[in-house]
């Protein structure tokens, strides 16, 4: 179950909040290394007390797709911001309100 949930902790769990820790990293592989290219891959993190997110977005790769680093990026840069609205909004409207 996550998060985990300190076992020692003397609040309820109502009470408890939890802490998350994130990281990401993007390596260029050793094929884009000996033909000089960029890496084309894209990854971010992000965690408050209330939620951890990770994106990932995977380059194209290939010979025509000389921008692909670019159009990863921002498709990562897009979707944490999508996100982060998306939570925002059920902060001032729960879901439980919210009819299917």
């Amino acid at each position: 179950m996550w998060p985990f949930r300190n076992p020692f902790s003397q609040k309820t769990k109502s009470e408890e909040t939890f802490s998350f820790h994130h990281f990401h990293k993007s390596v260029i592989g050793a094929s884009h290394i000996k033909s000089n290219k960029v890496c084309q891959d894209f990854s971010a993190s992000f965690s408050n007390e209330k939620y951890a997110l990770a994106v990932v977005c995977d380059g194209h790769g290939g010979e025509r797709y000389i921008r692909s680093h670019i159009g990863s990026k921002k498709a990562g840069e897009v979707c944490l911001e999508a996100i982060h609205d998306f939570f925002g909004e059920c902060a001032k409207n729960p879901l439980e309100k919210f009819e299917p």
